[in-house]
């Protein structure tokens, strides 16, 4: 009988070994890129100062108040802020208006035309009704009009010390403050209380280091982030819905009607 080499099985363990340490590496980096994504939303470096006026006027919203929607869910909108910024070069593009043009370049600033590289980012925690019906019947609605919204009326601008706490989260004072007014004073006393909570529930998720196409995104959450399994995420373009109930636990999205 043929006996082993011991100097080639030798060399094969080693090889193994070596294999097994380089896969362990690559798993850590990933894992590493991906815990970064949530680190962003804590730490950057922030902007001297704000923007001039980022006060949102409701006058000039395209849906307007409903103070008098019930809240039945939290829907958390999270997106990828690369291709927010690509949209909005193209918008930039094209806009003829030069005050319009001034107003949104100051106003993405810091999200899109600063030394800073956002990944995902938290575009809002909205107030979502279901329309009369319970959570086991609720759709998505599609007309925005129908959810609670400036709740409070028109708003006068924060402070920036309450805005610049969370620009690493939201990278905008005017988003900041529209999310508030719009969504926020529905149900918090306070724009602190609201962006906490946002924080909370923000952070609390691992992200991927890269935009990628829905299935595999959807897959991705639910791999890096076991509370997700079993739950509905809503996918549109590059933005992607988490809901919660309003003691704010995980439930599934309600399917998107028909």
């Amino acid at each position: 009988m043929a006996q082993r080499n011991p100097l080639t099985h030798k060399n094969s363990n080693h090889y193994f070994s070596r294999l097994l340490l380089l896969i362990s590496v690559l798993l850590t980096f990933i894992a590493l890129l991906s815990i970064s994504q949530t680190l962003q939303a804590q730490s950057c470096k922030l902007p001297d100062s704000a923007a001039t006026d980022y006060d949102f006027a409701m006058a000039k919203d395209n849906f307007g108040p409903n103070p008098n929607a019930t809240t039945d869910y939290y829907k958390m909108a999270v997106n990828w802020s690369e291709d927010y910024c690509t949209r909005l070069s193209i918008t930039l593009a094209s806009e003829t208006d030069p005050t319009t043009l001034e107003k949104l370049h100051k106003d993405n600033a810091f999200q899109c035309f600063s030394d800073q590289q956002f990944g995902w980012v938290l575009h809002g925690l909205w107030a979502s009704s279901c329309d009369g019906k319970g959570l086991g019947r609720c759709t998505d609605l599609k007309d925005i009009r129908k959810h609670p919204r400036f709740c409070g009326g028109d708003l006068p601008q924060l402070p920036y010390s309450e805005i610049e706490p969370y620009l690493c989260m939201s990278p905008s004072a005017a988003l900041l403050q529209a999310e508030w007014e719009k969504h926020g004073a529905c149900d918090f006393t306070s724009a602190t209380d609201y962006f906490e909570k946002s924080r909370q529930l923000f952070t609390a998720l691992r992200y991927p280091p890269a935009t990628m196409s829905h299935q595999k995104l959807d897959r991705w959450m639910k791999k890096n982030n076991p509370q997700l399994v079993n739950k509905r995420l809503l996918y549109r373009g590059s933005e992607m819905y988490i809901c919660y109930n309003t003691a704010f636990e995980l439930i599934d999205c309600p399917r998107i009607a028909n």
